[in-house]
């Protein structure tokens, strides 16, 4: 889940909140019929906190200033090997609202920030990426097939249903 308080680059104030947290879903309660927020935090799913983003920029030479006030898109990448260790990719990217410039005149751009990590910066948590399945619908990274228990080797469509 990202935080965020929406301040920095974007409208000329300094960002401060700019976190990554792991939230646990298992036991997650249904509060669509929950109103107040005393009644909703009763139902909070636990979060641990995976990333300040606002730390790391400003421990690579960002200033409060120059952190995107609207960071809101997020994706795994590419695992990348870095002097021998496999690291996972995370990408972190701001939305400008098509404004090249902020009030101040600072140049807006959209940007991505990319943040390696390893299994062990999770805390305990199984980093697990996303597979992506093809028009035929077979995984697209995949050399063999004799895991995926709803391919359908006839190409009839119906998953080994008569």
């Amino acid at each position: 889940m990202l935080e965020r308080d929406g301040k920095g680059l974007g409208d000329d104030s300094n960002a401060d909140v700019k976190r990554i947290y792991k939230i646990d879903i298992k036991g997650a309660a249904d509060v669509s019929g929950l109103t107040g927020q005393a009644a909703l935090l009763q139902k909070a799913a636990p979060k641990s906190l995976f990333l300040d983003i606002a730390a790391a920029l400003k421990a690579h030479g960002l200033t409060a200033a120059q952190i995107p006030a609207k960071l809101e898109g997020m994706t795994f990448g590419e695992d990348v090997m870095v002097d021998g260790v496999t690291k996972h990719t995370l990408y972190v990217g701001n939305d400008n609202d098509f404004l090249a410039t902020t009030p101040g005149g600072l140049a807006n751009p959209n940007q991505w920030f990319v943040f390696a990590f390893t299994d062990a910066d999770l805390g305990g948590s199984k980093f697990v990426n996303q597979r992506f399945r093809d028009d035929q619908g077979h995984r697209e990274d995949d050399d063999d097939d004799d895991d995926d228990e709803d391919e359908d080797e006839d190409d009839d469509h119906d998953h080994g249903r008569q």
